[in-house]
């Protein structure tokens, strides 16, 4: 645990982690905070048009307190009440498929949702998985270490023996020819 490499090592892959999870995490809140964003943007229109439509309910309303008043009237305006009923009809059932609409699209952030959380345990399983890898790694590096440690040792001790061979074979070459 003194060898500089170690450390060095130790700490590459504790910054990698480190990084990686910042990473991950700073992904994961982008993705919520965008549809977090569209959702609001979303029931913001929707709350536009309930206020139009209760605009239209409160105008059909003060029409309707007008014809208590006079009977006369109401036998005539009977006609365009029904007409105006028919497109508010018309428009409570565009509302009812768009909240249908709304909700489906709701149902889909949901599973969605679920999906990135699966996704996001499948990372930390994987994560896991890279850990047990790197600590094998770590263990594999230390004996490739200690037997590169006792390949230098043998290295040199054949270099001490090659160069004892060198001056015998000079020595030799120096008796049996003489210069």
């Amino acid at each position: 645990m003194t060898e500089p490499q170690i450390w060095t090592i130790i700490g590459v892959l504790a910054a990698s982690t480190v990084g990686l999870a910042a990473f991950m995490t700073q992904t994961l809140q982008r993705s919520v905070a965008g549809l977090r964003d569209e959702m609001v943007g979303r029931f913001t229109a929707l709350d536009g048009r309930v206020e139009r439509l209760e605009g239209r309910f409160d105008r059909l309303e003060h029409k309707v307190d007008g014809l208590e008043g006079d009977m006369r009237v109401v036998s005539e305006k009977v006609d365009g009440l029904e007409r105006d009923m028919r497109v508010v009809s018309g428009k409570v059932d565009g509302l009812d498929r768009d909240m249908r609409v709304l909700s489906g699209k709701v149902d889909g952030l949901e599973r969605d949702m679920r999906a990135m959380s699966e996704k996001v345990d499948g990372l930390d399983r994987d994560m896991r998985v890279v850990s047990e890898k790197v600590d094998g790694l770590d263990r594999d590096m230390r004996v490739v270490s200690g037997k590169v440690d006792g390949l230098d040792r043998d290295m040199r001790v054949l270099s001490g023996k090659v160069d004892g061979l060198d001056r015998d074979v000079r020595a030799i070459s120096e008796q049996i020819l003489p210069e």
